[in-house]
C-alpha cells in the first residue's frame, strides 16, 4: 500500500499528543461509512494503529484507502 503524506498543523499535532483514542472511518464495499475507535501512537511523524490482520477495516482500506481520522471529543 502506498504511503500518503498529509500536513498536520500545530494545533492538530498537539491534540494527537494528548488524545488516547481516535476514530478511524473506512468505507464498506456497499459505500457505508464504518467508524471504529482506536488506541494509537503518534510519534510526531506517523501513526501506529494496531488491528487484526483479518479485520474488516483492513479489507476496507485495501479496497478504498480513503479514510478519515477524527478525535473523540
Amino acid at each position: 500500500m502506498k504511503k500518503q503524506m498529509v500536513e498536520i498543523d500545530s494545533h492538530v499535532a498537539e491534540r494527537l499528543l494528548d488524545e488516547k483514542v481516535i476514530w478511524l472511518t473506512t468505507v464498506s464495499p456497499d459505500g457505508t461509512p464504518q467508524p471504529n475507535p482506536f488506541w494509537f501512537n503518534w510519534n510526531g511523524n506517523s501513526f501506529i494503529i494496531y488491528s487484526s490482520p483479518s479485520s474488516a477495516k483492513l479489507k476496507n482500506i485495501s479496497r478504498n484507502p480513503k479514510v478519515s481520522l477524527n478525535f473523540e471529543r
